[in-house]
């Protein structure tokens, strides 16, 4: 990765992005600047960008992210301090920019969606610092990134922070700022001095006297405002304009801004570059709070405008636009109204509503509540309010009313249902009079009470429900409420969970006329069958949800279409949720009787659909035809849709579609439609993918198609299986990739029977969905393993052709054996000698990480005997020489057997009496070797961490040598705050017992 962004992205180019790019641009630089220093500090903050960038790690909930956040923040606070020293020295170097760098990039990252963050920077000394820190380089080395990390804290600060000290300290800098010549910092600067104004007005109504006023006019910063605002232009003027209209409402502007202020903000609003939009919006919204205005506001068409903002890329601004559009439209009337309905681009809304942060998805619905006309209902309206107004205790009852409400109404809906069928029937019944009969006179005969139901639900019945609509909104109260207040209350909500819902509402949708269903019930019903535990989901996703919704994937609206063919494709996933292929799936008899999965295939894959409908469409077929050949006429259709969706920004989803073309690879007569340049060439990109995931993939395909296809099949792969390629990929430390790698290369070679023997057994634990092989089958394994390897090692040499291959295959086979039978462990002598003669004979520079897994398990779950006998072998000796092997995975392999060998018995630590390895390990020179190879030179944090930990437990109850001492005491330190517990456990221990515990640790970077 280091070669390439090095060979790839000159310095030039860095440099430029920090300097004249935007916030994106900033951020991808510095991620690029960060891998470029090769330290583990750099490299922690570069990942932490990426994933915050891609959602790849990104936590989902609230609390979730404000603890990652917390962690990253201790991070950041110790580097920091460090950094204030130098820069206040002048003795920074690249490196330290870098850092500076690095550490404002991550503050933006954290401070989206995180609304505590700022609160829990202001419990240390990182704001004060960052401050004296910019204060430094201002002067000489100021960049737009450290002031778009301002303007990110004053997004993210709460009303009560804006008057601290520190934030005190950010104003005055962010004056300075403001005068940049650099556009992009002036008006980072302005947006940020206009967000800490909203921040403090949000808690105070429009009517009263801003509570900064006083204070900013203290400070100097009103006044200086005033006098920039006479030569400010665009982004910048709209943002001074907005902070001091805030800083000024209710009363009047001052002298120099006179004038109606909804005028300037709309004159402002439609020549203003984006930067300084959404502050011009959140402005004109609070004047909103006089009807007045917003009757001004419609009759000079400023809807239109507004609506032509959607167009736009930035999230503020479309937050801002959509709470204006909610008043106008409540104000709104006749043709006016449905105008600005019609206009309202409702598939972006509901985007908003699916994907957007909090806020967002709350201004989407209810703006789409408006757009559908959702009816509003007084109790449900006074629910919402007990819900919004509870605290503390008081709110497991008012989820426990709002739930018993929710089935109430729904009963209540049931009534209505179902009389209005049982008057559609008896007049269905009184129609059906035979005309012959009718002629002659006579009484003709009525249709019978079953047929003339059936006839009813042929018909589509529409019928109008009591408070349905209004469901979805009291549905998102009760989350909100979970989400608020699950830490405090959290044997109140599991008590108004378990109100049992999925009841009553199966027996609704099983009379519920398809023609009644709008989006909102849709939305109910996503709520409830992806929400709970699970086994409140498999009750909801029963078949009568699947037969209603598949009756719906006939409707015309293509939004209303999309979210039924989503939830049905949760619906049919949720009941083969194990993705088992080998058996045919329980809803698919009933739902191929009413002709669904005929009208799923003969419509549902049009190019007329929707890319996500198509896609919802064709995974829920291949799951529906688990056990079953797919029509022939329709597989082209269906795996095209699933290769579109393995690429989709729907990880769920993409792992799904990859799961079901995995196992359609199995079949030899679906590689024609597999098969082709694109999907060859995706291959080939995916081996050599730093993204683990892609690896993963790529690797299964090749061995899901190689393992049942033609000679000619296979040829036409020859190209991909860069042999040098797969071999690196057998040194990896991920399983998952070095298991697959090997197997898929004994898969190319396996001329003998060895190879084929072992070929088999592998395929078995690597491809066999159950793994939950009988004990004695196990043990079979594992021991014709270990003749294997034994026969190997004794009878070839490590560069005979076949060794390589038989020896890493062993290792795979036996690292899955092993840990699925723990217990029968200590039993395995000859397994232990077998694996020890393989670190004492193999080559240092033929060590991979999967050769050392067996023993992994062996000393980490082998009673105290079994690691004597380890010793006895000489294991120890042996496995220290790997740590001057150059693959560090290999090397904290290594370490870690080292360690679980020297603690007799996992996880404590024996303080009784000198360890008895000491002496015998210091005369073999092993000491020395842990300590100058894994403590000094050790190419990882772990390996020298761990190293600290076995040295300090062999010298157990023993005075630690003076030249050892400080770089172990350091090195326990940092193993006592990582995030492996058994560690921390070892490394506190130690740190105890060698009376450590007080010593302060060394703030040193490597």
């Amino acid at each position: 990765v280091q070669w390439i962004v090095k060979t790839a992205v000159s310095e030039k180019v860095i440099k430029e992005r920090l300097v004249k790019g935007s916030i994106e641009d900033a951020l991808s630089a510095t991620f690029l600047q960060l891998l470029q220093c090769r330290t583990q500090t750099a490299t922690n903050l570069a990942e932490i960008i990426s994933n915050y960038e891609n959602r790849r790690y990104y936590p989902q909930t609230k609390e979730n992210r404000r603890e990652a956040a917390k962690e990253i923040l201790k991070v950041m606070v110790k580097e920091l301090s460090i950094l204030r020293t130098e820069f206040m020295s002048q003795k920074v170097d690249d490196y330290g920019h870098a850092i500076l760098n690095g550490i404002c990039a991550v503050t933006i990252c954290i401070t989206q969606d995180n609304d505590q963050i700022v609160e829990d920077m202001m419990q240390t000394d990182m704001l004060k610092n960052m401050v004296e820190v910019m204060y430094t380089v201002r002067s000489f080395n100021f960049i737009p990134l450290y002031a778009f990390c301002l303007d990110a804290i004053a997004d993210g600060a709460q009303a009560e922070s804006t008057h601290t000290v520190q934030m005190i300290m950010i104003i005055k800098e962010l004056q300075h700022l403001i005068h940049f010549e650099n556009p992009l910092i002036a008006e980072a600067a302005s947006s940020a001095l206009c967000n800490l104004i909203i921040a403090d007005r949000k808690m105070v109504p429009l009517k009263l006297p801003h509570p900064c006023r006083e204070i900013w006019a203290q400070m100097g910063t009103t006044d200086q405002l005033l006098a920039d605002s006479k030569k400010a232009k665009g982004a910048i003027y709209a943002n001074i304009y907005s902070t001091i209209f805030l800083l000024y409402s209710p009363g009047k502007m001052p002298e120099e801004l006179k004038g109606n202020s909804l005028d300037k903000l709309v004159e402002i609003s439609k020549g203003s570059p984006l930067r300084g939009f959404s502050h011009v919006l959140h402005s004109i919204w609070m004047l909103l709070e006089d009807q007045d205005n917003i009757y001004k506001l419609l009759s000079i068409n400023f809807q239109d405008f507004l609506i032509s903002l959607f167009r736009t890329t930035d999230e503020k601004v479309h937050y801002e636009l959509m709470r204006i559009l909610i008043l106008l439209i409540q104000q709104a009337e006749g043709e006016v109204k449905q105008d600005i309905i019609h206009q309202i681009p409702r598939e972006q809304v509901i985007e908003f509503e699916k994907f957007g942060d909090e806020k967002m998805q709350k201004a989407a619905t209810h703006l789409m509540s408006l757009v559908q006309d959702k009816v509003t209902v007084e109790q449900l309206a006074q629910t919402k309010q007990e819900i919004e107004d509870a605290s503390g205790q008081e709110i497991g009852n008012a989820v426990l009313r709002a739930f018993e409400k929710f089935s109430d109404i729904l009963e209540e809906n049931k009534k209505i249902v179902q009389e209005a069928k049982n008057a559609e029937v008896k007049k269905l019944q009184q129609q059906t009079v035979s005309a012959d009969n009718a002629q002659e006179g006579q009484q003709g005969v009525q249709l019978d009470e079953v047929q003339a139901n059936k006839q009813v639900d042929k018909n589509d019945l529409w019928v109008p429900f009591k408070a349905y609509d209004a469901f979805d909104s009291i549905c998102d109260q009760i989350a909100e409420i979970r989400r608020r207040f699950s830490r405090k209350n959290t044997a109140a909500i599991d008590q108004a969970m378990q109100i049992p819902l999925s009841g009553p509402l199966s027996e609704f949708i099983r009379i519920l006329p398809p023609l009644s269903v709008n989006l909102s019930h849709l939305r109910i019903l996503w709520f409830l069958s992806t929400w709970g535990s699970d086994e409140r989901r498999y009750d909801i996703c029963n078949i009568d949800l699947a037969l209603l919704l598949g009756r719906l994937l006939n409707h015309t609206d293509t939004n209303f279409k999309e979210l039924a063919a989503r939830l049905f494709l949760i619906c049919i996933q949720t009941r083969n949720q194990k993705l088992e292929f080998n058996f045919p799936h329980e809803y698919f008899r009933p739902l191929n009787e009413v002709g669904i999965i005929d009208a799923l295939l003969e419509r549902g894959l049009n190019k007329e659909e929707t890319y996500w409908t198509r896609i919802y469409i064709a995974n829920s077929i291949s799951l529906l035809f688990a056990d079953q050949d797919i029509p022939i006429q329709f597989r082209s259709q269906i795996v095209t849709q699933l290769k579109e969706s393995m690429t989709c920004t729907s990880k769920p989803l993409a792992d799904l579609s990859f799961a079901i073309l995995k196992n359609l690879a199995h079949d030899q007569s679906y590689h024609e439609i597999i098969i082709d340049d694109a999907f060859s060439n995706a291959l080939s990109v995916g081996l050599f993918s730093d993204e683990q995931t892609s690896l993963i993939h790529s690797l299964q395909f090749l061995i899901a198609i190689l393992s049942n296809s033609t000679e000619q099949t296979k040829r036409s792969f020859q190209s991909i299986l860069d042999p040098q390629r797969i071999e690196n990929l057998t040194k990896s430390n991920a399983f998952q990739v070095s298991s697959r790698a090997i197997y898929l290369r004994l898969m190319q070679d396996n001329s003998d029977e060895q190879s084929k023997n072992l070929e088999s057994i592998i395929s078995g634990l690597l491809l066999d969905s159950d793994k939950n092989s009988e004990s004695l089958k196990i043990k079979e394994q594992i021991t014709t393993l270990t003749e294997l390897l034994s026969n190997v090692l004794h009878n070839q040499q490590p560069n005979q052709q076949g060794f390589q291959e038989i020896v890493d295959g062993a290792c795979v086979a036996l690292f899955i054996l092993t840990s699925l039978n723990l217990t029968g462990l200590n039993d395995e002598s000859k397994l232990q000698s077998v694996l020890i003669l393989l670190v004492q004979q193999l080559p240092l520079l033929q060590f991979k990480p999967v050769h050392l897994l067996p023993l992994l398990n062996i000393a980490g779950n082998g009673t105290a005997e079994v690691k004597r006998s380890l010793y006895d072998q000489g294991a120890v000796q042996a496995l220290v020489k790997l740590l001057k092997n150059r693959n560090q995975d290999v090397q904290n392999n290594a370490i870690r057997v080292i360690m679980l060998i020297v603690f007799k018995q996992r996880g404590v630590l024996d303080q009784s009496f000198p360890h008895p390895y000491l002496s015998g390990l210091q005369k073999s020179g092993v000491v020395d070797q842990i300590y100058s190879d894994g403590l000094i030179k050790g190419w990882t944090d772990d390996t020298r961490q761990i190293s600290a930990i076995v040295l300090s437990a062999l010298y157990n109850n023993t005075t630690l040598p003076a030249d050892l001492r400080n770089n172990i005491l350091e090195q326990l330190h940092a193993a006592s705050e990582v995030e492996n517990q058994e560690v921390v456990k070892y490394a506190k221990a130690l740190l105890n017992q060698h009376g450590f515990e007080g010593a302060l640790r060394k703030s040193t970077r490597r």
